[in-house]
């Protein structure tokens, strides 16, 4: 009876912990495994089942039964009103605990994850989570979480607000750079979570020294300077201009970009190509070039020039016209074995030959000689000038291609710069003055020469643009002895020498003055004779 005046006092709470209340007694259930403890409508029966009564819910005891008097053997049944329902519950299930006191927060054994640092930075950055434990029914302190903190300099988010190093933390101090004067002195800053020193900004102009003279932390940054490397008075004239220098490592680079005097004038282009203020000076109206002038040449495939044995020729201008070109060595239709050469341009050497090792070559031109040699044979195995594929020259008694014997000479038009004999010109008149050689005609006045030549000492046609002394200036002579020292005799006058390199006379008389001579007798007596 003292038990059950007891328990008819009590209100029952079951589970998790809650504030009591006034008139409740609280009890934990004991064995439930998270289900509802059952609300039966009778202390005798395990099927008709009102309801359910969750953990931690506070229940009035109405009345309770004897030992015996249950389907579970010596358990108590308790009376109890819930939810507006009235029923029986087990006391099997349940336990008092702590009665009287507030129940216990947790069991022992639990540990739980915690944080006690804002919500809002709540893993972010550096901020994790601790753990507690539980320990006499209570939660012990947060252990191993990791609050925010203030921003360091280190490459993290200290303060867990989501950005790393902001604010440029722990620095501002006044440092050495390591760099010579004037940048010697700077401020830390926090640059890839470390602080560095930089160098105070000063107001100094950056110059090409390789030096950071502004102290931006770059040297010889963005200089660049106008530039012309010709002659001062052409820049800005005809087709001259300047350029740019960019400054790299102290040192002014190349001139980019600048265009400079060509070194001759290009006919017919009409430019100024040689920046002297005239266009096409010197050339003939319909002339596409200077008489004399040269220029490379090569009328192989494009793709063969300079590769093996290919190489240029000269064109050489007559008449105001390039002329062929000559001298040039184009491709060979197949290659020509034996010669460790590109015959035909393409880059490789004797392809697809089969050169057997004992075939003789004596002069050791790459070129052999005898029954074991296969290929194109060497015709002078005794002289390395002569073999397959080699430029012929003309007129020198050698067969040096190994073709066709030795070519005659052509002959090189009027106006032509080369000749050495008369023969070599067409006009058979080879003339020399100043030094410089010239297929000529004779002539007695200007009237007499093409366009763009006159007639000089009324002997012979020469260039209009070539400087030639005022004969009446001049000594007259016969021979080379008949001259001052430094002098010889050139058209029956004592002409300066050049340091050209120009043949030195022996004193012997000339044959040109007296052939000039020969040829102004034959136009005076057809001029003045009577024709029988």
């Amino acid at each position: 009876m003292l038990i059950r005046s007891f328990l008819l006092s009590l209100l029952l709470c079951v589970g998790l912990p809650h504030v009591a209340q006034a008139a409740c007694t609280y009890v934990k259930t004991a064995n439930l495994g998270g289900s509802n403890l059952n609300i039966r409508s009778s202390a005798n029966t395990s099927s008709s089942v009102l309801g359910g009564v969750p953990e931690g819910a506070c229940l009035k005891v109405l009345s309770t039964t004897t030992s015996g008097q249950n389907i579970k053997g010596n358990t108590t049944w308790y009376k109890i009103s819930y939810g507006g329902k009235t029923g029986w519950v087990s006391g099997y299930y349940t336990v008092c605990s702590n009665c009287g006191g507030p129940p216990p927060e947790c069991s022992a054994g639990q540990t739980k994850a915690c944080y006690t640092g804002a919500a809002n930075t709540r893993s972010k950055g550096v901020c994790k989570d601790g753990r507690q434990s539980c320990s006499n029914g209570k939660w012990g302190s947060c252990q191993g979480e990791t609050k925010p903190s203030a921003e360091k300099c280190d490459g993290k988010d200290n303060d867990c607000d989501g950005d790393v190093d902001e604010g440029n933390p722990d620095a501002g101090g006044s440092c050495g750079t390591g760099i010579s004067a004037p940048c010697q002195f700077g401020t830390t800053t926090c640059q890839g979570g470390k602080l560095i020193c930089k160098p105070k900004p000063n107001n100094s102009n950056e110059i090409c020294d390789n030096l950071d003279n502004n102290c931006n932390g770059q040297i010889d940054e963005g200089l660049s300077r106008n530039c012309y490397t010709g002659p001062a008075n052409t820049n800005g004239v005809g087709i001259c201009k300047g350029g740019k220098q960019t400054c790299s490592v102290g040192t002014w680079g190349p001139c980019a970009g600048e265009t400079k005097p060509a070194s001759k004038e290009t006919c017919g282009n009409g430019q100024d190509d040689d920046c002297n203020g005239q266009k096409d000076e010197g050339c003939s109206p319909t002339g596409d070039c200077k008489d004399g002038d040269t220029q490379p040449c090569y009328t192989g495939p494009p793709a063969t020039r300079s590769q093996g044995s290919c190489h240029d020729g000269t064109q050489i201008c007559s008449g105001g016209k390039w002329g062929s070109c000559q001298g040039e060595t184009k491709p060979t239709a197949q290659e020509i074995c034996g010669n460790a050469k590109d015959d035909n341009c393409n880059g490789q050497s004797d392809e697809n030959c089969n050169v057997p090792q004992q075939c003789t070559d004596n002069d050791k031109d790459g070129f052999g000689f005898g029954q074991n040699c296969s290929g194109i044979q060497d015709c002078n195995d005794a002289d390395p000038s002569v073999h397959p594929n080699q430029q012929e020259i003309c007129g020198n008694g050698k067969d040096d291609d190994c073709k066709d014997g030795d070519l005659p000479c052509a002959k090189l038009p009027f106006g032509t710069q080369g000749c050495t004999k008369p023969e070599d010109c067409e006009s058979n008149l080879c003339v020399r003055l100043n030094g410089e050689y010239r297929c000529s005609q004779l002539c007695q006045t200007k009237a007499e020469c093409p366009s763009g030549y006159k007639c000089i000492n009324q002997s012979a046609c020469w260039p209009i643009q070539q400087e030639v002394p005022d004969a009446g200036q001049l000594q007259s002579c016969k021979a080379d002895a008949d001259c001052p020292s430094g002098q010889f005799c050139e058209f029956g006058f004592c002409a300066q020498k050049t340091g050209c390199g120009c043949e030195s006379h022996d004193g012997n008389l000339s044959p040109l003055p007296f052939l000039l001579m020969f040829a102004l007798l034959i136009g005076w007596r057809r001029k003045h004779l009577p024709h029988h």
